[in-house]
């Protein structure tokens, strides 16, 4: 076991080569590589800190990243089910999660025979299939749906800054305390993560639901998403919140997509914060309003499909532990 080295440069977006490895899995290729071998790559550091990723023949790994390249008595596949969960790693650091090679060294892993190895990878193998045809959907959706609102925010000749208090309503939740949540809250509680609530409330800091709201998390990774009208919810001091006053000339879905491209190229992140300040200094471009509604129209079946296709991936961790613990018990 030993550390990824290669640093990451422009080269490592080559669009074909060797395959690259970082701690997001497969994300782009090289000129040249590192190993020639089955391996499993550790996302070593940051949030995805334990995600577990194969790989074969000839690759590359960053830094940051662990990777296992020899297996004594163990199958690299069955090895790749038990340590590929969160739980499994005891790691290190409070703000930024972490796994050192003498941490990994010392975990330990179950090791039945050889032959038990082979019958549990044959059971989990199709759930393991099904996880890449999902994931691969995702990613096919997603790239449409990017490809679908980058033309129209290109197509855009006329731009609108987010201070525009006519069109735009701006503003940041309130602190929530620890002994405020309850977890049979009736509202759920956005903060940082705009994607899922930290908790749940029995009280409420909005008055109105009848709109979209596009949410953006204000001190952490820049992540911006929008929560149909008609649901309630309570947004803390780490999220922001954004309101159109006015929809003869915007849709939510599109404000989302182009302060989430925005905030990108800002460089909105922990270190750099998306203040109300620095938010409204963005201007976005104003696409017709009925090619707005007519995309949108065909992103909607799109996104619905990804959450179905994320709510059956969120199933089979179950059902793989169901295998292993019948194994392994």
């Amino acid at each position: 076991m030993d550390w990824g080295n290669t640093s990451l440069t422009k080269e490592f977006y080559k669009t074909e080569g060797f395959p690259a490895y970082s701690a997001a899995g497969q994300d782009g290729f090289t000129s040249t590589y590192e190993y020639d071998t089955q391996a499993i790559i550790v996302s070593a550091i940051g949030a995805k800190c334990g995600r577990c990723f194969k790989a074969d023949g000839k690759f590359t790994a960053i830094k940051n990243t662990l990777v296992i390249s020899q297996f004594h008595g163990v199958l690299r596949d069955y090895l790749f089910e038990i340590i590929n969960h969160e739980n499994f790693w005891n790691k290190g650091g409070k703000g930024q999660p972490f796994i050192g090679v003498e941490m990994a060294r010392i975990e330990k892993v179950p090791l039945p025979p050889l032959d038990i190895q082979e019958k549990l990878v044959a059971e989990i193998s199709p759930l393991t299939n099904i996880e890449k045809e999902s994931v691969v959907k995702i990613k096919n959706l997603k790239d449409r749906i990017e490809k679908l609102y980058s033309s129209l925010y290109g197509e855009s000749k006329d731009s609108i800054r987010l201070s525009d208090k006519n069109i735009f309503n701006l503003s940041i939740g309130k602190r929530v305390l620890n002994r405020e949540l309850d977890k049979t809250g009736s509202f759920p509680v956005y903060s940082a993560n705009v994607f899922e609530p930290f908790g749940y409330i029995n009280k409420l800091l909005i008055k109105e639901f009848d709109k979209q709201s596009v949410l953006w998390g204000i001190d952490g990774d820049w992540m911006v998403t929008t929560i149909d009208k008609d649901i309630p919810f309570y947004p803390t001091d780490h999220c922001g919140v954004l309101r159109l006053k006015d929809n003869t000339k915007l849709l939510e879905k599109y404000v989302a997509y182009a302060l989430n491209k925005n905030g990108k190229e800002y460089g909105f992140s922990r270190s750099k914060r998306a203040s109300i300040d620095r938010i409204e200094t963005i201007r976005i471009p104003v696409p017709d309003i009925d090619e707005q509604k007519r995309i949108i129209d065909i992103i909607l079946p799109m996104e619905n499909e990804i959450v179905k296709l994320q709510k059956e991936l969120g199933k089979i961790p179950l059902k793989k532990k169901e295998i292993l613990d019948k194994y392994l018990k």
